[in-house]
């Protein structure tokens, strides 16, 4: 297979600094897939420790804005 730097968030987290910031880019499953129960802890762990970083979430359900509202994400693309 042909690596070509990309790196699949799948339920999985990378923390960026660009100019001294840290962002905490994550990205999730669709929860049909493993059950919203299960995105739930995926948030908790992703989130855990990087509180005070700004937080970027790539779902496939926006539907569920009220969770991530909930989980304090600061900005989510669906």
């Amino acid at each position: 297979m042909l690596s070509v730097g990309v790196k699949v968030l799948r339920n999985d987290s990378a923390l960026l600094n660009i100019e001294n910031s840290n962002i905490l880019l994550m990205g999730v499953d669709d929860p049909d897939f493993q059950g919203y129960d299960h995105l739930k802890v995926e948030l908790d762990e992703m989130l855990a420790g990087n509180e005070d970083y700004f937080s970027i979430l790539l779902s496939h359900r926006p539907e569920l804005f009220e969770l991530y509202l909930e989980k304090n994400v600061d900005l989510v693309f669906s």
